[in-house]
């Protein structure tokens, strides 16, 4: 079901899929028409108002998730931005997320196949769907059309019409970036 086909089950291919290439040069223009630049030379990017702009990712003592927001943390210092990274007990991460205090969190999620299997993260009133909570209160165009989107996916026998919808409510969910994905195999 996923985009990247052409078709239900067909080869992966990139003709539906929502691509963000990794261009740290972009990124940088991108903060910079944003106002988000070095105001006070100390070599970190502050907002417009000139407050200095600080962001706090964490993560539980995981060795993978530990590996990546360490160079997300390199990342986000090679375009200038101030990122502290550090390791915090799970439940502590826990109630970052369900009280949207952090900053960037990194967990696992799991799922599976049917895009259905995520619809907690996903609808605008999941109990996952923690980069906006707000959505289920005052969902906008795109919450509603994600809904929808989930909705006729699951009611439907016609696997070429779930796919269908499923790659729009992909599309959507990839342009609203309210989670960034990172692999991790299975061992």
């Amino acid at each position: 079901f996923y985009a990247g086909r052409d078709e239900y089950g067909g080869p992966i291919t990139e003709n539906n899929a929502v691509i963000y290439e990794y261009d740290p040069a972009l990124a940088s223009l991108m903060l910079d028409d944003l106002g988000v630049v070095d105001q006070d030379g100390d070599g970190w990017r502050d907002l417009p108002s000139g407050a200095p702009l600080t962001i706090e990712m964490n993560t539980n003592d995981n060795t993978v998730r530990v590996a990546y927001c360490l160079i997300m943390q390199d990342d986000f210092r090679a375009v200038g931005l101030n990122c502290n990274f550090q390791v915090i007990d799970f439940n502590t991460l826990v109630g970052q997320l369900f009280g949207s205090t952090g900053d960037i969190i990194m967990l696992g999620l799991t799922g599976g196949d049917e895009p259905n299997s995520g619809k907690n993260v996903y609808s605008s009133c999941g109990s996952l769907h923690a980069y906006r909570y707000s959505a289920c209160d005052d969902p906008n165009e795109v919450d509603l059309r994600i809904d929808e989107l989930l909705d006729l996916g699951a009611s439907t026998f016609d696997l070429d019409e779930a796919f269908d919808y499923y790659v729009e409510y992909q599309q959507l969910l990839a342009r609203q970036l309210g989670y960034i994905y990172l692999c991790q195999g299975t061992f």
